[in-house]
């Protein structure tokens, strides 16, 4: 069984960015569904002293609460595997540019489905093992 990443979206264009991920991944097939599109609202946190974590609203398993506050927030739930190259092409494709007054996306950040009650999301950077990868031991 596979883990699964959740991507955590800070943006004022929701459909603007799902029709950027349907794009980056060649289709929906990988995600699901919530009313007329897949980004849903979250309340998220930010975590004092800490500016690349952000903690959002879970439930005690530690799924996601999808909120009705409109935060700027958004997850998505999706069945992109954990370090695939599903996962870097979204990761890449939402990265925030920080170059431009309005980016489309404020801010990224990503845990994964094995993620408990209070656990934190890591904000994604330039950095990230997501955006970086580390060769393979067939690359290398």
């Amino acid at each position: 069984m596979s883990t699964y990443h959740r991507f955590y979206i800070k943006t004022q264009s929701p459909r603007r960015v799902e029709q950027q991920i349907i794009n980056t991944l060649g289709g929906d097939g990988w995600l699901d569904p919530y009313g007329n599109g897949y980004l849903r609202p979250i309340e998220v946190s930010l975590v004092p002293g800490a500016a690349y974590l952000v903690l959002p609203k879970r439930d005690s398993y530690g799924s996601p609460i999808t909120s009705e506050s409109e935060t700027g927030w958004f997850w998505l739930a999706a069945q992109i595997s954990v370090l695939s190259p599903e996962a870097s092409a979204l990761a890449i494709a939402l990265l925030p540019d920080r170059q431009h007054r309005y980016p489309l996306i404020e801010e990224l950040a990503v845990d994964s489905e094995a993620s408990e009650a209070g656990d934190f999301a890591r904000i994604v950077g330039n950095e990230h093992h997501l955006i970086n990868p580390e060769p393979t031991e067939y690359e290398t």
